[in-house]
């Protein structure tokens, strides 16, 4: 996967989080991104744009 790739990958799931935590009506901080990722990626193997959406908001 290229940089530009990877990049438009963990913008999508960190998008994705955050649609989600709106729904929801919650506050939108980057441990709550975090959880919400977690969140959605459980039970499923865990990709490379999750990895590097979780390391760019720790």
């Amino acid at each position: 996967m290229d940089m530009e790739k990877a990049h438009e990958a963990m913008c999508l799931v960190i998008g994705e989080a955050v649609v989600q935590i709106c729904a929801e009506d919650r506050t939108v901080t980057n441990e709550s991104i975090i959880e919400m990722i977690l969140m959605l990626s459980d039970g499923t193997e865990v990709d490379l744009a999750v990895e590097f959406a979780l390391d760019a908001l720790r």
